[in-house]
């Protein structure tokens, strides 16, 4: 109940209020993992794969927008099955995706779903609840940490949803929430 206050809260700001806090270099597998471990997934089986690669962020907000997109994957995927999150990385971002294979969004209401207490019609009727706030919250924290949220979908088949934060681009010291070892840029 406290989220859905604090969401509707964050909604209501209109954007007044920026929604990155306090920031620290973290490992993004290490995050995500922690999130799926204290999360309740309906009996799913939900993978964390992929490299350790740290992202400075507000570790508060990120693990909102990870939880986020797992409970949606466990609330639209109606019939079970795994959903995986993969963590890699390129030359400037590293990228979470998060795959389940639910019910799908349709090529047409791909472009609301980010938006202020929209849901996709397909699931407005449904017995699927939802404010409509979540990805939205999601994308406002993700573009002000300078990533990018998307999501790709067939209908009936799944989604998949692609989250890209900048990387740190320098060695960490090795911490909470830090690698084993210092990261290391591409040379």
């Amino acid at each position: 109940m406290r989220r859905i206050v604090d969401d509707l809260l964050d909604a209501a700001s209109g954007g007044s209020l920026g929604f990155v806090g306090q920031v620290a270099e973290v490992d993004l597998h290490a995050l995500v993992s922690d999130v799926i471990a204290n999360t309740a997934t309906g009996g799913r089986t939900v993978h964390c794969e992929g490299v350790h690669v740290v992202v400075e962020l507000d570790v508060g907000r990120v693990r909102q927008v990870v939880g986020n997109l797992l409970d949606n994957a466990v609330k639209y995927s109606p019939g079970g099955g795994d959903i995986d999150f993969t963590v890699t990385a390129d030359e400037r971002y590293a990228i979470l995706r998060v795959a389940d294979r639910g019910i799908g969004i349709s090529p047409e209401d791909l472009p609301i779903i980010f938006e202020r207490f929209r849901r996709a019609p397909s699931v407005r009727h449904s017995p699927t609840t939802g404010l409509g706030l979540g990805l939205y919250l999601s994308r406002r924290i993700i573009e002000e940490h300078g990533g990018q949220i998307e999501a790709h979908s067939v209908l009936g088949r799944g989604t998949t949803f692609e989250v890209k934060l900048p990387r740190v681009r320098r060695p960490v010291a090795v911490g909470e929430g830090a690698p084993a070892q210092p990261e290391r840029p591409p040379d």
